[in-house]
């Protein structure tokens, strides 16, 4: 079942490591819409979890190698 367009936007922002508020605020939207669309993305994807939505994602194409940009954490030694 194909995503809808407010879907790929969510998903895409899960593929970046994003919370559910940083969601939110991001799409001008409540927090308890994004997780309505995160449930719905999970049924329509038949997966179980944000780890499962990067496995689908990579295996049906929708995001390569490379693609995600993630942010740089600084920690101990950088």
């Amino acid at each position: 079942m194909p995503l809808s367009k407010r879907h790929d936007d969510v998903l895409q922002l899960i593929l970046r490591e994003k919370t559910n508020q940083q969601i939110a605020r991001e799409l001008g939207i409540a927090e308890e819409t994004v997780r309505t669309h995160v449930k719905a993305i999970l049924e329509r994807t038949r997966v179980l979890s944000r780890v499962g939505l990067v496995v689908w994602a990579y295996e049906t194409g929708r995001v390569v190698p490379g693609y995600v940009q993630r942010t740089t954490r600084e920690g101990p030694g950088s």
